[in-house]
């Protein structure tokens, strides 16, 4: 901002300087011009009146080396000439200044010479026996003036513009010294520019905004945090990138590690393939499960995917002991095993011995032992039943 303001200073300065030296050398240059062209007027009057007295004589006598005056006949012959042979001089008849005093008794004209660094008026008077006398001086042009004063110009717009460099530098100084000093925190107490009024109100109310959102933000953290810490299941966030944002007591047991892991990749806390597929596996898909077992217990972990307007922000790992469930399915298969093989073998004993009666395999004498055979193994089964 010093630096913008600086800058504009500079340039405003600079600005102001350049159209100040076009505006007081245009003005001394048509002053000068005025009163040169007055004193050009008074000289021909004299000259007029010398030659309508003397007449060539007067021109023959008279030097000068700033003046040239030209006397021309009324047809616009010259007929004579302070600083040139009349005889080598062509006809004047259609020179502005010429007809003009043929016409008018006086005539004006101004000529600028090929490169524009030159000008020279013309001033023409008609004598009572109808000649005209001219008066001619050469001065320099605007242009000319500009360079040979370039030198000076060029030392005055250096010390202006070193000048106004020091000034711009204290003056955008003074100006941000209140800017830099304002109290952010406290903005309605700040003795500042009038104009700031607005602009520090607005950041007032964004501050109680602010503090109403970071008091209700506070007051759900706090919510889930006492959530979190007392549940007996462990809980882990992650963010996009698998940084962990949050992790529960019962999560930090699970995966022995300490609280200071929140902001640490995940894999320096579970470096287990298996759960850093199920990971990738819920950013891709949305859900996966796994199951692990440590020190003597099973867990169930449940992975998904977070997301906020279409876009993946992180995952929530869920961990469940499942140790008491799973003990409890070994147990009900084990079961259910022993129970077929024990019901399995006195049925098959049963059938078998049906079918050699059925079948009339049996002699008569033996029906009483395999009857007996058959209710032996029925009880068995009562029994087991």
């Amino acid at each position: 901002m010093t630096k913008k303001i600086f800058k504009s200073i500079m340039i405003v300065a600079a600005a102001v300087l350049m159209a100040s030296l076009v505006i007081i050398m245009g003005c001394l240059y048509r002053y000068f011009s005025d009163v040169q062209g007055k004193q050009l007027e008074d000289e021909l009057s004299l000259a007029a009146a010398a030659v309508e007295k003397n007449g060539q004589e007067y021109l023959e006598e008279l030097q000068s080396n700033q003046y040239r005056l030209t006397w021309v006949a009324g047809n616009g012959d010259v007929i004579y000439d302070t600083q040139s042979d009349e005889e080598s001089m062509e006809n004047h008849a259609d020179r502005e200044e010429i007809r003009q005093a043929l016409q008018n008794s006086e005539g004006k004209s101004l000529r600028y010479s090929t490169t524009l660094l030159e000008k020279t008026l013309y001033c023409a008077r008609r004598l009572n026996d109808g000649s005209v006398l001219r008066i001619s001086v050469s001065s320099a042009t605007v242009w000319l003036l500009v360079l040979g004063m370039i030198q000076p110009i060029l030392i005055v717009l250096a010390v202006a513009l070193v000048l106004s460099g020091v000034l711009a530098s204290r003056i955008s100084k003074h100006i941000m010294e209140p800017l830099n000093s304002l109290d952010l925190e406290k903005p309605l107490e700040n003795d500042t520019y009038e104009e700031l009024a607005p602009l520090l109100n607005r950041i007032n109310k964004q501050h109680r905004q602010i503090d109403v959102q970071l008091s209700e933000l506070q007051r759900k953290n706090d919510e889930f945090t006492q959530i979190t810490q007392g549940m007996t299941e462990g809980l882990v966030l992650l963010n996009e990138k698998n940084i962990i944002l949050n992790i529960n007591p019962a999560a930090l047991k699970l995966f022995h590690t300490k609280k200071s892991c929140i902001g640490k990749d995940f894999l320096t806390v579970e470096r287990n393939h298996d759960v850093s597929h199920a990971i990738q596996d819920a950013f891709s898909n949305g859900h996966s499960e796994i199951r692990i077992e440590r020190e003597g217990k099973e867990y169930q972990l449940h992975v998904n995917r977070i997301e906020s307007n279409g876009t993946v922000i992180g995952a929530v790992v869920l961990a469940f002991d499942i140790t008491e469930e799973a003990f409890a399915e070994r147990n009900r298969r084990e079961f259910t095993a022993n129970v077929s093989h024990e019901l399995k073998t006195p049925l098959q004993s049963i059938m078998g011995s049906a079918e050699l009666m059925e079948n009339g395999l049996v002699k008569p004498e033996d029906m009483a032992r395999f009857v007996g055979h058959i209710r032996t193994e029925a009880g068995r089964l009562v029994t087991l039943i």
